[in-house]
């Protein structure tokens, strides 16, 4: 909270809570809005400007240094000078060369952006401790005075680039949202490693004596992506040959993503370390003898293997996550919530957290269901969100569970046959699944042969083959028809499995899936928890993202169904503790059977709503339940579950101040 005022009354001073919404909310959000005039039908100019009168595409207006950065998220200075009619709304952005036409129109969505009138700086930078920088993140932000003579606007604004694995370019924008022009672009800016292995991220496979390892890289390396381990870093014994997958904006099914939002991913490589001894420590490197690519290692890439079921565990369990880019480098970008960009201003504070846990031996796991980065379309936020999480996600596992804005379910109750509730539905912007599933690799339900990425080789497989008449037929129909039908070949995943951490094992489910009587992840649902060892881990967690319950005013529709079908589940086989996600919130329920207090040890479940890791508050509404144990809507926080053989703790902390504000325990019954 504190973070997001912080930054909103920088902005404020500059340009007015209103014109700064109007304008830039006016520019971007809107764009496919046929009453704006930014809304122009063509395929191609999906963010169309008019060059101005003196518009020259080598000028030097723009001048960006260093031009080569040697490491991901390096700070790049761009310096502005000799722009006319400068105002408070022009602004400058990062795109790809290739995003702006040699009649200076921009044909892509700003991978991100910042005011001109503004320079930022690393908090940790001398220069961000004058009085006049308003600090938010890591970055410290103040008025250049850029507009102050709008005849001669003169500049330095600062950003803090990810490996996108492209060059970049920064071009100034300005006008009105009816006639944005292009002043100029800068230097092309590339990095010397584009195809260096980046967010690295670890997860479990289902085996205690497994550990994936997932990253991101280029494209087409000549030398296989490998992951090598070892109990040292001098002493990596062990190694395995990773496996790719990408994706193309066919193989997704809207609007931004396929359009607008698209830029490549690279490649996602996963592999398994295998034959780990539980408890024990191991170090590793991940990477590619490509000379563009190179070997990440070093003290960082550590983790713990699995623990055995007789020890003391401890991880953090939340959803609606999300990034924050404002609190890197300052810049804003596309977001849904704290216009007029400032992303997810509550995930700072979570990711922080979380990494102080981990450096105090607090944090072995993560659980994120739901709503995981909020790119929604816009796929190099996939990029910063990853950039967020991997000092945490590269040392410990970081599970996660789909949410309403990586798929797309419109949840019909009772189900339609008629309707594909994989594709049906605009939450996800058009990702449909794909780069959520493509990036985080789970592991299997009971009915899967191998793992979920079994789904993903249908990506590398061409599309089926049509008759003429349907090729006729597909013709006729528009391109988002045509995206949503070859997006198909992605729904044979099943985003719904299990494992065991400790004393605790854990069933994750997709809310964004068929979960109604005969489909088969309620079969799988009950197959998951029927074979629990109860005697082995005596705690079980289950997560969805939509909740069971919730106090809220508005109806939420995955609520009847899954009470109707999936509670029966929960008190059959006496759940611990059902965790949830989607509103952003925290609350708790009292132990309970069919909405109903009975207390704890009497077969109750415990239901606890989650959503509070970084997205814009939700209320609890005017008329609260008796169930409701315990309920805040105005703070940022996330679950955090001790437990061994014999206790269950859980406490509910905030992030701003590392403080529980919740708490319960559980015994064996």
């Amino acid at each position: 909270v504190g973070f997001a005022k912080e930054k909103t009354f920088a902005l404020e001073k500059k340009m007015g809570r209103h014109g700064i919404a109007a304008f830039v909310l006016a520019l971007f959000c809107s764009a496919s809005s046929a009453k704006v005039s930014l809304a122009i039908p063509a395929k191609t100019r999906v963010l169309p400007s008019r060059p101005s009168a003196n518009f020259s595409l080598d000028g030097p207006v723009l001048e960006a240094r260093p031009a080569v950065l040697q490491h991901n998220l390096e700070w790049v200075s761009v310096k502005l000078t000799g722009a006319r009619f400068a105002m408070p709304t022009d602004w400058i952005g990062v795109f790809y060369p290739e995003d702006l036409t040699d009649e200076g129109v921009l044909l892509k969505y700003p991978i991100r952006w910042q005011f001109a009138n503004t320079t930022c700086h690393p908090r940790n930078s001398f220069r961000a401790q004058r009085d006049d920088y308003v600090c938010s993140g890591d970055a410290c932000c103040s008025s250049n005075g850029y507009a102050s003579d709008p005849s001669k606007g003169d500049a330095l604004v600062n950003f803090q680039l990810a490996n996108l694995r492209a060059d970049m370019i920064f071009v100034l924008v300005q006008g009105n949202t009816q006639f944005p022009n292009v002043g100029g672009k800068s230097n092309q800016v590339s990095f010397a490693l584009p195809k260096e292995p980046l967010q690295a991220h670890l997860s479990l496979t289902g085996d205690p004596t497994e550990m994936r390892i997932t990253w991101v890289s280029g494209k087409d390396l000549s030398s296989p992506a490998t992951v090598f381990w070892g109990p040292s870093p001098d002493n990596l014994l062990y190694s395995a040959t990773a496996t790719g997958q990408t994706y193309s904006a066919d193989d997704l099914c809207g609007s931004p993503a396929a359009t607008m939002g698209f830029r490549d991913p690279g490649t996602t490589y996963t592999a398994v370390m295998t034959n780990l001894t539980q408890s024990v420590q191991y170090f590793y490197k991940f990477g590619s003898a490509d000379s563009s690519s190179g070997f990440r290692s070093g003290q960082e890439f550590r983790f713990q293997a699995a623990p055995q079921t007789t020890k003391l565990v401890e991880f953090a369990a939340f959803g609606d996550m999300g990034k924050a880019m404002s609190a890197f480098d300052g810049s804003l970008e596309h977001s849904w919530d704290y216009p007029p960009g400032l992303g997810e201003v509550g995930s700072w504070n979570t990711s922080k957290l979380l990494e102080t846990e981990l450096a105090r031996g607090s944090l072995q796991m993560v659980l994120h269901i739901g709503d995981v980065s909020y790119a929604v379309g816009y796929s190099s936020e996939w990029d910063d969100f990853m950039a967020q999480i991997e000092p945490v996600a590269s040392r410990v596992p970081w599970m996660v569970g789909i949410g309403n804005h990586e798929s797309d379910c419109q949840c019909h109750h009772p189900a339609n046959p008629s309707v594909n509730t994989w594709q049906s539905g605009s939450d996800s912007g058009g990702e449909c699944g794909v780069p959520y599933t493509v990036r985080f690799p789970m592991p299997p339900p009971p009915a899967a042969p191998t793992s979920a990425l079994s789904a993903l080789s249908a990506l590398s497989a061409p599309a089926p083959s049509a008759s003429a008449a349907q090729q006729q037929q597909q013709q006729k129909q528009p391109e988002e028809e045509h995206k949503l039908r070859r997006s198909s070949r992605y729904a044979l995943h099943t985003p719904w499995y299990s494992y065991t951490y400790g004393p605790v094992a854990v069933v994750v489910m997709s809310t964004e899936h068929d979960f109604t009587a005969g489909s088969d992840q309620l079969k799988d649902i009950e197959k998951m928890l029927a074979a629990i060892d109860r005697t082995v881990t005596p705690w079980v967690v289950f997560g969805g993202h939509r909740p069971m319950y919730v106090s809220c005013d508005l109806v939420e529709p995955a609520s009847a169904p899954l009470q109707k079908y999936v509670e029966p589940l929960l008190l059959k086989h006496k759940v611990s503790v059902a965790l949830w996600g989607h509103h952003h919130s925290y609350q708790r329920s009292c132990p309970m059977i069919q909405g109903e207090c009975v207390g704890f040890n009497k077969g109750g479940v415990v239901h606890a709503v989650i959503g509070a890791a970084g997205y814009e508050f939700s209320s609890l509404g005017s008329d609260q339940p008796d169930w409701l144990a315990f309920g805040e809507d105005s703070l940022f926080g996330y679950a955090k579950v001790r437990a061994n053989s014999s206790y269950f703790e859980f406490n509910f902390v905030r992030t701003d101040v590392d403080q529980s504000i919740d708490s319960f325990y559980l015994t064996p019954s």
